[in-house]
């Protein structure tokens, strides 16, 4: 709809169909998560009519009954053999419906339109509109939140551990909220069971050893693979199997280590 128009209004009015209303209420509904990230996105909010008030739908039903007399009337006859040629079909009978002059002037209401409402719309945002998955995640003690279709882990400031927070994600990106605010945001990785930390985000300490021990995932896996596949696929596993991050470094290095020594006791 936001998209025909060509802009967004300041706020939508809905009726409280199940998709759109949790719990109806006549001064403060409830919508669902798909409203909640449709109005964030397009910086808009949603309202609804009020529960039980057949005069509010008055104009709603007025509407539907032209749609059935200018739009699907003229189609009903029509055979589509698919759905693109049928959306096809409906939108060439709704810019008709949309041009048709009223009565006795030759303006039409797509006229007005144009003319007196479009100015009022805001811009539309970049990009079209992607849904998001949503999940509650209580953050461990690794200060990582764990997302169940991939066994994948984004961190979290080390303050929130012990606290539930609610996650928001899709393909490209993973958004991570406690009460409301958004406390972290990462590129999704396409990874399975992988490891996406901030150092921002690690308690002082363990910023400290980071940076005294040069470790970090991606070199530890460097020098494994220069030694051998076996070794890069424990070191895999030792960075994925423990809970606490550092002690996967150090566990890690120390089975590195051993390279060394065989190396020695070879010579």
């Amino acid at each position: 709809m936001l998209l025909f128009y060509e802009g967004v209004p300041a706020s939508i009015l809905c009726d409280n169909l199940r998709i759109a209303v949790t719990k109806p209420d006549r001064y403060e509904p409830q919508f669902t998560e798909v409203c909640l990230q449709l109005s964030e996105y397009y910086s808009t909010t949603f309202s609804a009519t009020r529960p039980y008030s057949p005069r509010d739908k008055a104009m709603v039903e007025r509407a539907v009954n032209i749609i059935y007399n200018h739009i699907y009337e003229p189609l009903r006859n029509r055979e589509f053999t698919s759905l693109e040629s049928l959306n096809t079909g409906i939108r060439e009978q709704l810019l008709l419906l949309n041009n048709k002059p009223y009565r006795n002037t030759p303006y039409s209401h797509w006229y007005y339109f144009k003319k007196q409402e479009r100015q009022y719309l805001k811009t539309l945002p970049n990009g079209p509109f992607s849904l998001k998955k949503v999940t509650q995640l209580t953050v461990q003690r690794n200060y990582q939140g764990q997302l169940s279709d991939d066994h994948c882990y984004y961190s979290v400031p080390y303050t929130y551990v012990g606290k539930k927070v609610k996650v928001l994600y899709y393909h490209r990106s993973v958004e991570i909220y406690f009460d409301y605010q958004r406390i972290a945001l990462h590129t999704r990785t396409s990874v399975q069971k992988a490891y996406t930390t901030v150092a921002e985000h690690m308690p002082p300490n363990h910023q400290r050893m980071q940076q005294i021990k040069g470790w970090n995932r991606e070199d530890l896996l460097s020098q494994a693979s220069a030694i051998g596949p076996s070794t890069l696929q424990a070191a895999t596993n030792i960075l994925e199997n423990s809970i606490f991050i550092e002690q996967n470094y150090k566990s890690c290095f120390g089975m590195l280590m051993l390279s060394k020594t065989l190396y020695c006791c070879q010579s």
